[in-house]
């Protein structure tokens, strides 16, 4: 099998920007509730990533 220089960097570019993320993405889930509050069938789903060291999370909504 021939070598893949490009892939392989590629990959190792890959593998670091994962490593350096573990840990920093959130998966998000949020009931729906209709009017006056009760609780309604469905939820809302997403991800972000945490952006500060508070916390504070970056969605794309």
């Amino acid at each position: 099998m021939a070598d893949h220089p490009p892939l392989d960097a590629y990959s190792q570019v890959v593998v670091g920007v994962a490593a350096h993320l573990t840990g920093k993405v959130a998966s998000l889930r949020v009931p729906r509730s209709a009017a006056g509050g009760r609780p309604r069938a469905g939820e809302s789903l997403g991800s972000a990533v945490v952006y500060t060291s508070d916390g504070f999370l970056l969605t794309n909504a």
